[in-house]
């Protein structure tokens, strides 16, 4: 029994390592009474499929997916095997024993660029520092920090652009600033 759990657990190492970190991993299990649960998947680009051999006969099945060229084969129940998927669209694949089942995916919008503090510089006496990648008309914050806590609102504006030019007297106290923008 040891040997199994040992063997086991090296499976799952190598599988894990398989698939980029950021991957979210989406199951379909088969067996050749039920065909493929579920049959359907949607996916995001970079999103990984594993499908698992269920037969409880122990029946081997290949899945082959239509026009893309991946293959499987799961000889045993509890096999498996999977693969990440990048780009977008619709794939069709099918197994040896007339199954058929789809994987739709999208590819996925980065979130966006968080605004950035550039440029702090004193000229004539008053505090001045650019932001960057700001949303325009959205309500933002500049706020300050003396210990990265409590944070205190020095300025509000609605910027136009997607920069803006804060402009203050020398901060007292305060060593660390952030802008939010209110959704």
């Amino acid at each position: 029994m040891k040997k199994i759990s040992v063997l086991l657990l090296a499976g799952l190492t190598i599988f894990a390592t398989a698939f980029p970190l950021h991957a979210e991993i989406h199951t379909v299990y088969w067996d050749s009474d039920f065909g493929f649960s579920p049959s359907t998947v949607t996916i995001n680009s970079g999103d990984a499929v594993v499908w698992y051999n269920l037969d409880v006969y122990g029946l081997p099945v290949q899945i082959v997916g239509n026009a893309t060229g991946f293959s499987l084969f799961l000889t045993d129940f509890g096999d498996s095997g999977g693969f990440y998927f990048t780009g977008s669209g619709t794939i069709s694949y099918h197994d040896t024993y007339g199954n058929y089942g789809t994987i739709t995916f999208a590819t996925v919008s980065p979130p966006p660029s968080p605004a950035l503090l550039i440029s702090p510089r004193l000229e004539n006496g008053e505090f001045l520092f650019d932001t960057t990648n700001l949303t325009p008309d959205k309500i933002t914050v500049l706020e300050c920090s003396s210990n990265l806590i409590t944070w205190f609102p020095m300025e509000t504006n609605v910027p136009s652009s997607t920069s803006l030019t804060f402009t203050n007297p020398p901060p007292v106290g305060c060593q660390f600033f952030r802008v939010m923008q209110i959704p």
